[in-house]
């Protein structure tokens, strides 16, 4: 799969942390500029000129794997990320557990691409504004609390091969946004009443015998 022809996997029906990363996605798919809202980013990891490259990268499904990085097709792409260890807050056989998971909601831009194909007629980098329209799209979305925002390029791509973003800073057209917080959802489990074991009476053979 290419930038030029993205496809964002909606997963039906997910459970656990897949169901509010789709909420997420839902969300910010309302936004008119965002080209791709992705789910849940796992860590890629590809040998290019003898150096290793790790990245973030997006399952597409049967085994096609997108690389999530800034490029010139798109004019906005979004992922989430774990940043951590999910936390049970209420773990116990309950039908219904409270998790707690720090995760970090990455938005990737390109301002003149966001210009050409929305509308948008700004002669500065209008980088606050699109912030706005991320959070009012987060509003319906309490679970989603969020602790920080950061505009820095060593923030938004921590955790991975720094040098292949070829990024000191973000410079005109390119922006980003990394959303950093604790996604708080219940995780609904309808335990099942084990199956009482067969006793199959073919097993035994009884003998009886007529006394006198």
């Amino acid at each position: 799969m290419s930038y030029a022809n993205p496809n964002p996997l909606i997963i039906d029906a997910p459970v656990g942390i897949d169901a509010p990363i789709a909420r997420i996605q839902n969300l910010l798919s309302s936004l008119p500029w965002l080209t791709c809202a992705y789910g849940r980013a796992t860590i890629g990891q590809e040998t290019i000129a003898g150096s290793e490259e790790i990245f973030p990268e997006v399952y597409q499904g049967t085994n096609d794997y997108l690389r999530l990085t800034p490029n010139n097709f798109l004019a906005a792409q979004s992922y989430v990320q774990l940043e951590g260890p999910g936390k049970p807050m209420n773990y116990s056989l309950a039908a219904r557990r409270t998790w707690q998971y720090p995760i970090g909601l990455v938005v990737i831009c390109n301002l003149e691409t966001i210009k050409k194909e929305s509308g948008y007629n700004y002669n500065y980098r209008f980088t606050e504004i699109l912030k706005n329209e991320i959070l009012d799209a987060l509003r319906f979305f309490p679970q989603f609390a969020i602790s920080n925002i950061s505009e820095n390029p060593q923030d938004v791509f921590r955790g991975y091969s720094y040098d292949h973003t070829k990024y000191q800073t973000f410079r005109h057209p390119e922006a980003g946004y990394k959303f950093s917080g604790v996604l708080t959802f219940d995780d609904i489990c309808i335990p099942t009443k084990p199956t009482p074991p067969t006793v199959r009476l073919d097993y035994f053979q009884l003998e009886f015998r007529e006394t006198f």
